[in-house]
């Protein structure tokens, strides 16, 4: 049930806007679409592969630059067991999978942001522990870390200069995965990449004075305040260390996301979130073959739209 869960939801992101440079407009509705998918094979042995296929429309309303309402509607999921000859790759049509409607106990809750990391959710208290892990999975999606306020030491270490767009570092951040090392390397993103990548910024205006940032961050499992993680059987294994990037040969896992954003490093808005975890497995501890469990989340924004606002949403709050 647990990796059934894992496999549903572990999304691709990408989420675009249409271009402003002063950051979140607030009175403006963002609708984002989400298309993921989260698929495991023996990839050694054959391409036949099982998972879901999911997809969602992510209605976000500014309150303000530092909080956002987030509304989550048109879930529709499909589960997929069939022989991929481009593997993970694949590019599936309409007609290839069979959608069916899917419902949450919550579809709206508040994300609170510091300098672009998620300070608190507001979840309804009847939300089951699952569907709360759900939610705070999509909201690391929005935390960009800009301004290294989680920054921890590393020789690694370049910060951005006042205005700038080019800087590497390494944060403490918190997700859904733990607290863990992240490295954020940042650098302009060239407008001319759209005419090959449209992609990436769907609804930017390649005629418009604003600049693009490219941010990857890649997430290190070894070094962690805390892994939010559950193991058993490894007692006897006192050099490994369960749920870092590496088990002996057992396991190893990466985690990457590529987030292009419009505007600054401190008032921006995210154009498109792209999401990847991989894990790479021995089905029986030290055979040679492997197995691959790949998840990613893309997010598009379709439009930009006035709104009234949202109504005010009671429930509780989770610190992250």
């Amino acid at each position: 049930m647990m990796w059934s869960g894992f496999l549903l939801w572990c999304l691709v992101a990408s989420a675009a806007s249409s271009g402003s440079s002063k950051g979140w407009d607030v009175g403006k509705k963002y609708v984002y679409v989400i298309e993921s998918r989260a698929l495991s094979a023996i990839h050694q042995v054959s391409n036949q592969f099982t998972g879901n296929v999911a997809r969602a429309k992510i209605n976000v309303q500014p309150k303000s630059s530092d909080e956002l309402s987030v509304q989550i509607s048109d879930i529709k999921l499909a589960k997929l067991h069939t022989n991929l000859s481009n593997g993970f790759e694949t590019v599936f049509q309409k007609e290839d999978l069979d959608f069916s409607s899917w419902q949450m106990t919550q579809n709206r809750l508040d994300i609170k942001f510091k300098n672009g990391v998620v300070e608190g959710l507001d979840i309804n208290g009847n939300t089951p522990i699952w569907e709360v892990n759900l939610i705070r999975s999509l909201a690391s999606q929005f935390q960009v870390d800009t301004q290294a306020r989680k920054l921890i030491k590393s020789r690694l270490n370049a910060l951005p200069e006042r205005n700038g767009m080019v800087g590497m570092f390494k944060t403490m951040e918190s997700s859904v995965q733990g607290e863990c090392e992240t490295l954020y390397s940042i650098s302009r993103l060239p407008n001319i990449l759209l005419l090959t990548q449209p992609e990436l910024a769907p609804t930017y205006n390649l005629t418009a004075n604003e600049n693009l940032i490219d941010i990857v961050k890649t997430t290190n499992f070894s070094n962690c305040d805390r892994h939010a993680s559950f193991h058993f059987g490894f007692t006897g294994l006192t050099d490994w260390e369960p749920a870092s990037n590496e088990m002996g040969q057992f396991m190893s896992r990466t985690s990457v996301s590529r987030v292009i954003l419009s505007g600054s490093l401190k008032d921006f808005v995210i154009q498109s979130v792209l999401t990847t975890n991989k894990v790479i497995l021995s089905p029986h501890l030290y055979d040679k073959q492997k197995g691959w469990l790949e998840c990613s989340k893309l997010w598009k924004v379709q439009c930009k739209v006035n709104v009234k606002p949202f109504t005010v949403f009671q429930g509780y709050q989770i610190f992250c």
